[in-house]
């Protein structure tokens, strides 16, 4: 629109933040990873089993699928509030 009067008008935007949330499962000692991120942020996600355990893979219970669902380290990409 055309401003006739010569004011100078600004926009501020915000990014979107989402929620990830990494959770510890059965024989799994520590998962890395999970709070809050901007939209479109890679993430880094690693789960460590317990002795005698090998991690096995990424569950996603809601939101974005991680780069390996088969790998301990990997990341995902935050699109919107993801649980794992």
């Amino acid at each position: 629109p055309t401003v006739a009067d010569g004011s100078t008008y600004y926009m501020w935007f915000n990014r979107i933040t989402y929620v990830l949330t990494v959770t510890k499962g059965s024989n799994i000692a520590s998962v890395t990873g999970g709070g809050t991120y901007k939209y479109g942020k890679s993430v880094s996600i690693s789960a460590t089993a317990n002795s005698g355990y090998t991690f096995e893979k990424w569950t996603v219970n809601e939101g974005n699928t991680p780069a390996s669902t088969t790998l301990a380290s990997t990341t995902v990409e935050i699109t919107k509030t993801t649980t794992l």
